[in-house]
């Protein structure tokens, strides 16, 4: 690849490269040149190209006050969901529409009164 033209920036002399570009010459300029300028033909902008990957760093600070609301939010869901679960058992027995267990101990009258039969154990015999 010949480059023809250099730009003179900040004391460094510059390789100045219009696109479009191949794979082999974005390599080449990468290998040979820290920084390049890149013309875009078709929208006429200039940038400078660094060779090296950007470093991207990411902090992450966990305060006093993120870490009090994440532990009451936790535990604000804990709350909920165990509410939730009491009121639907709750629910789910006074519902009138709900299932009924058979139990063979109940039995129901006329009047919707329950009475549970009981066994009547043997009285030992009065001599």
């Amino acid at each position: 690849m010949v480059i023809k033209s250099f730009v003179k920036m900040r004391g460094d002399r510059l390789p100045k490269v219009n696109t479009p570009l191949s794979n082999d010459e974005i390599h080449y300029l990468k290998d040979n040149y820290d920084r390049y300028i890149l013309c875009n033909v078709s929208s006429g902008a200039c940038r400078i190209i660094n060779s090296d990957r950007p470093v991207k760093r990411y902090k992450i600070d966990i305060g006093y006050k993120p870490a009090f609301a994440l532990f009451f939010s936790c535990f604000g869901l804990y709350q909920y969901y165990k509410t939730k679960k009491k009121i639907k058992e709750a629910v789910s027995r006074v519902n009138p529409l709900s299932p009924i267990p058979d139990n063979k101990e109940w039995t129901e009258t006329v009047n919707n009164w329950s009475i549970r039969e009981e066994n009547e154990e043997e009285l030992p015999a009065e001599a």
